[in-house]
């Protein structure tokens, strides 16, 4: 079975787009969620108010990580797309 570059630069392709879409959903979900929480936790104090801080936080520290890793994969699958239209 031979390998189809071009069907392999258009599934890349296909995936990168993909990708990105799913990113930017989530980076502005992310932000209203933020902004909520924000909201939520000036509304409110006490110990439940401090662990649902320190609970988000964690959260919003591990989608920042994601989308971070996600813009170094998106780098990736660009470069790698760009070489398969050299073949």
């Amino acid at each position: 079975m031979a390998l189809d570059v071009d069907k392999l630069r258009e599934g890349l392709d296909h995936y990168r787009t993909t990708l990105g879409h799913q990113r930017n959903d989530l980076h502005t979900e992310v932000q209203e969620i933020n902004r909520s929480f924000h909201a939520l936790f000036g509304a409110y104090g006490g110990r439940m108010a401090e662990d649902l801080q320190r609970h988000w936080s964690d959260t919003a520290r591990w989608f920042e990580e994601y989308l971070d890793k996600s813009t170094h994969l998106d780098h990736f699958l660009q470069e790698r797309i760009e070489e398969l239209r050299h073949l």
